[in-house]
């Protein structure tokens, strides 16, 4: 019998590794996705999804800190994206309003040229 302080368990609780998988899907990621983003074989990702494989808690924290990089990665992508669209909008219902206003005469700078 040995004395001493009990082993702190390394098995993941079930709502740790639910929380996981609810994340991954609700991000549409595949396993095979997942497991890219990761750098863990797809049928390790299976095996821990399916709990044939008891996943630690070392890894756990890896895996959400994966899942939190890549939202993080993904909203800045979208705002990027937003700004750019926002941009390319303006200049096309620019140029699509700059010929009509020098036309009907509502242009500023035409007014000099007259």
């Amino acid at each position: 019998m040995t004395i001493g302080r009990p082993l702190k368990s390394t098995a993941v609780e079930d709502e740790q590794l639910n929380r996981i998988r609810r994340n991954v899907a609700a991000l549409g990621l595949s396993q095979n996705d997942f497991a890219k983003l990761t750098g863990f074989a797809q049928p390790t990702i299976s095996q821990w999804f399916s709990g044939k494989l008891r996943l630690n808690v070392d890894t756990a924290e890896q895996l959400e800190s994966t899942l939190l990089g890549y939202v993080e990665h993904t909203e800045t992508t979208v705002q990027l994206v937003r700004i750019d669209l926002e941009r390319t909008t303006a200049r096309a219902v620019l140029s699509v309003l700059k010929p009509v206003a020098w036309e009907s005469g509502l242009d500023d700078s035409a007014e000099g040229d007259k």
